[in-house]
């Protein structure tokens, strides 16, 4: 009788641990977190004729590094950068072990439809210290770049983490330290490039990245809110619903949209 009660428990033991993710995911995600973060940035803006060390740069957004073709290349929302004046200078903010640094920014390539922007870093200096793309492109651990995953890794109920800078949370003037949050997909990738998650995210949160949580992949960005209310649509694009945006559900825009963006 005891061999039989011993042996039960072994099969409900074993049938947990098979429904359970991989316990990677929860040992090692502090570790993974922090590896993803680094790839986070802050968009800002500042005037021309603005003195960073005096003037504080605006906060508008979270974006995030990408590496192709050996160029190191910033990505936020359309909406994050549609409003910045000709008198006004786009800067990417870097956290590094000395503390935040900018550099200029220029958009060489946007999407409205798809709510992405994409960033050529200027390798000039704005602040007393300037991102060193030169060690990016031969040391991608320096500060640290998003890697592209894939629609497999996009699959509904796959875990996530979700970084950005809700309600402006975390842009520190001297430091970015993002928020991060744990997620699932809610809804696989439609045709029109967009899913959803169930990963709470607000102002601030637009143009933050989001990863797999198993390979730690880039799998989308999240879009932005407009107004107080966002969109879920079908395979045509026509819209479905429509809720609140703290809803508990967001809507983002696949990796695969993005690269498509990406020189």
């Amino acid at each position: 009788m005891k061999k039989v009660i011993v042996f039960v428990i072994l099969l409900v033991s074993l049938s947990y641990s098979q429904n359970f993710p991989d316990d990677v995911t929860y040992f090692s995600l502090p570790q993974k977190i922090k590896e993803v973060k680094r790839s986070v940035i802050s968009i800002e803006v500042i005037g021309l004729k603005e003195d960073i060390k005096i003037v504080t740069p605006q906060q508008l957004g979270s974006g995030f590094l990408v590496l192709k073709t050996g160029n190191v290349y910033a990505v936020t929302n359309h909406h994050v950068i549609k409003n910045v004046r000709k008198d006004q200078i786009i800067l990417i903010g870097v956290n590094t072990k000395e503390g935040k640094i900018y550099n200029p920014a220029t958009v060489i390539k946007s999407d409205q439809g798809k709510d992405i922007a994409i960033l050529m870093i200027e390798d000039t200096i704005i602040s007393t210290k300037k991102i060193n793309l030169q060690t990016i492109k031969a040391d991608q651990s320096s500060i640290g770049v998003s890697f592209f995953g894939d629609s497999s890794e996009t699959i509904e109920g796959s875990g996530l983490i979700l970084i950005g800078f809700p309600l402006g949370l975390g842009a520190y003037v001297t430091g970015n330290q993002p928020v991060s949050r744990i997620g699932i997909v809610a809804q696989t990738i439609q045709k029109n490039g967009f899913f959803l998650v169930d990963a709470t995210a607000s102002h601030g949160n637009s143009g933050g990245p989001v990863f797999n949580v198993q390979s730690v992949k880039l799998i989308g960005m999240v879009v932005g809110f407009p107004s107080d209310r966002i969109s879920a649509y079908d395979e045509n694009g026509d819209m479905i619903a429509s809720f609140p945006y703290n809803s508990g559900l967001s809507v983002c825009i696949s990796a695969r949209e993005i690269l498509k963006l990406i020189p």
